[in-house]
């Protein structure tokens, strides 16, 4: 089954990564989610350019826009331009970033070493 995977709390919600390990073997999912958390934000608007999205940039795991109603619509557009076999390769990689950045344990032990080192 496919599965859309989406939150306003993050993609460092650990909820989401729970959800994410449960269903990945048996649904084939796509993720969506901010940066950090937003909920209850209502009409956001994007005030820096670029936004934050190294991650998804250095896998190759997903489009980027703003985080406005255009850069949805353009987003949109992009992915039903998009081959068949170039989604799946951008799924993949997606599958790749998320598990090796934002499980809570990864992020933890990222941010010790951070501290660590001060």
């Amino acid at each position: 089954m496919k599965i859309l995977l989406t939150n306003d709390d993050g993609i460092y919600a650990p909820g989401l990564f729970a959800l994410y390990q449960a269903l990945k073997s048996d649904h084939e999912l796509t993720i969506v989610a901010p940066e950090s958390e937003m909920s209850a934000v209502g009409h956001a608007i994007t005030l820096t350019l670029p936004l934050r999205v190294q991650e998804v940039k250095k896998y190759n795991a997903g489009l980027i826009e703003n985080d406005d109603l255009d850069g949805t619509i353009k987003l949109l557009e992009k992915w039903l331009k998009m081959p068949a076999s170039e989604k799946k390769l951008m799924k993949k990689q997606a599958a790749k970033c998320f598990e090796e950045n934002f499980e809570i344990n990864k992020i933890v032990e990222s941010l010790m070493r951070l501290l660590n080192k001060k």
